[in-house]
């Protein structure tokens, strides 16, 4: 099934033949500004290579750049992964092993995407990896905790309000220095000791309100993931219904233990989608 296309010919994805099986980009080496070069290898999780999982903005579709791959295929991905990709591959001799959502998953195939839905946002994979290595182009940041730190620097004006540290709030209106408030927080809580398994469904969806996704969908599902109520919300990951009935879905699943209304109380005055008033997006 094509994914998607360059100008040569079109990338291929093969089926995956079973639940514990991904694909994997080995990144051939090179030196900016040269082209994107590499193999997309199917491989077993439970005896594959060491990789890493690359988390990212998928940003605008349209600004594509090309992955010419081994088989002759051609890839169009994104500027921001084209960027990550260019300063993340080896100068000289090895592949880099990595997993990137918008070339390892056919988003075509539906079956697969659910399948593989824990990998695709970028909060979740903040939140949850326990090796955890940011990168700014080609520096790495060694203490991810050094993050909120720069950015209550920002606030303090102590260092500049550039667009490359903190966005001014008329380019970022959701407010970087809560969104990064958000996941440092969830990263904390989600440490084994901490008592993660408290955090409740609402809780959850309330804290991740400000965070955005290309598609609400993925937000909902990873806040699923991680929800005290996952075994008790029935709700398997399922791309072929909208995000409006989603969310009525997961509100109904709150609501359903005790029949409290609490639920509304939590329910924003905008609504970025088409919902019932007792139903928050």
């Amino acid at each position: 099934m094509s994914l998607v296309t360059g100008s040569g010919k079109p990338c291929l994805f093969e089926p995956l033949p079973g639940p514990h099986d991904i694909r994997l980009l080995y990144l051939a080496p090179g030196k900016t500004p040269g082209a994107l070069a590499g193999t997309l290898r199917r491989v077993d999780l439970r005896h594959c290579p060491p990789y890493e999982a690359l988390s990212y903005e998928w940003g605008d579709p349209a600004e594509s750049h090309e992955l010419y791959l081994e088989d002759g295929s051609v890839a169009s991905i994104a500027k921001s992964l084209h960027h990550a990709l260019q300063d993340l591959r080896y100068e000289e001799a090895a592949c880099r092993i990595m997993w990137a959502d918008r070339i390892c998953t056919n988003h075509e195939d539906q079956q697969e995407r659910q399948q593989q839905a824990s990998r695709c946002w970028r909060a979740q994979e903040f939140t949850l990896n326990k090796n955890l290595i940011m990168m700014c182009g080609r520096l790495e940041v060694p203490d991810w905790e050094l993050l909120p730190h720069l950015v209550q620097l920002v606030v303090n004006r102590e260092l500049p309000s550039t667009p490359f540290i903190l966005p001014g709030y008329a380019d970022d209106p959701y407010c970087m220095t809560e969104r990064l408030r958000v996941t440092m927080l969830l990263r904390r809580c989600t440490d084994p000791g901490r008592g993660s398994d408290h955090w409740s469904l609402l809780r959850l969806l309330q804290l991740l309100h400000p965070l955005r996704t290309t598609d609400p969908r993925d937000k909902i599902y990873s806040a699923m993931g991680l929800a005290a109520e996952k075994d008790m919300i029935q709700l398997p990951v399922d791309y072929s219904i909208s995000s409006e009935r989603l969310l009525i879905e997961v509100a109904k699943g709150i609501i359903a233990p005790d029949g409290r209304l609490m639920l509304v109380l939590s329910n924003m005055q905008h609504k970025t989608l088409s919902l019932p008033s007792w139903v928050p997006d």
